[in-house]
């Protein structure tokens, strides 16, 4: 499947540690709230402590938003909108990553 493939769901994760809690929830959240759904995207997951049932989990907060194509996704992570607020997500946490990704299919697992 192609990164440009709009068939299936695109996801947008995020897996942080937030030091700044009030940063992130009053100056980041709302303003990036409003760009994910703009580019009709849902908040599928946003939660600090998850039940962790398997190995070591370090983390604050685990986001997962869902679009309708990757293309969807990568084009709101790339909205000048979102580009204006992010900067407040990376200055409020001290670990930060986030992935771009296709929804599951067997066609993408290697052979």
């Amino acid at each position: 499947m192609s990164e440009t493939d709009t068939s299936s769901k695109g996801y947008a994760i995020f897996i942080e540690t937030i030091s700044d809690w009030d940063r992130y929830l009053n100056e980041y959240f709302p303003p990036a709230s409003e760009t994910v759904e703009e580019h009709g995207g849902t908040v599928l997951v946003g939660n600090p402590d998850p039940d962790v049932i398997e190995g070591e989990w370090d983390h604050n907060m685990t986001v997962v938003l869902e679009f309708d194509s990757v293309e969807d996704a990568q084009a709101w992570y790339n909205d000048p909108a979102y580009e204006e607020v992010k900067p407040i997500r990376l200055e409020a946490c001290e670990y930060a990553h986030a992935i771009i990704t296709p929804e599951f299919s067997l066609d993408d697992l290697p052979d």
